[in-house]
């Protein structure tokens, strides 16, 4: 079988919502978070195009600023939640994606983290993922089960799946979830 190269045609083009953000001046002893700079309807959902082509975006270590900012944990978390909540999540499952998305960059994981805020709300808009979704059990035997996400976020889904699933059940059952998105 001959592998065809791949161009940059073949990849796919998205519209991802754009914000309208506070700005901050993020020098270390300045910057504060504030829930009352974070209202949901400050947020403006309209898209714009993003363009994941290879040729339009440059992963060259020499691009990336390394030093980073540091900024606390909860009001990130708050800020994500209201977010996603302006999109159309309600409280608890914003909640959840949030602290996922947190949690994630704090374990150290930063391709999983808050860096994906942008993508989901693409993905919202264009309902590759599906809000307020509850995880449905299709198959159950003493050491599986399977469960459908109806395509709502893997983050929901899984932890519902886990919780539901895990604690009435022996040490070595395995939970499979198919339907959910990232």
């Amino acid at each position: 079988m001959r592998r065809r190269r791949l161009r940059p045609s073949d990849f796919p083009t998205f519209d991802f919502p754009t914000f309208d953000l506070p700005t901050f001046d993020l020098r270390p002893s300045t910057f504060v978070l504030r829930p009352s700079d974070l209202r949901p309807s400050s947020f403006d959902l309209r898209p714009s195009t993003f363009d994941l082509r290879p040729s339009t975006f440059d992963l060259r270590p020499s691009t990336f600023d390394t030093r980073g900012m540091n900024i606390q944990a909860d009001p990130l978390r708050d800020l994500i939640r209201r977010v996603f909540e302006g999109a159309g999540c309600d409280e608890a499952e914003a909640q959840c994606v949030a602290h996922h998305l947190v949690d994630a960059n704090l374990c150290g994981h930063d391709s999983h983290g808050v860096i994906r805020v942008p993508l989901y709300l693409g993905y919202i808009t264009e309902q590759a993922i599906r809000l307020g979704k509850q995880p449905e059990v299709v198959f159950e035997s003493p050491s599986m089960v399977a469960v459908e996400g109806h395509q709502g976020f893997g983050q929901v889904i899984g932890e519902q799946t886990t919780s539901t699933t895990a604690a009435p059940c022996c040490p070595w059952r395995r939970t499979r979830v198919r339907g959910s998105r990232f």
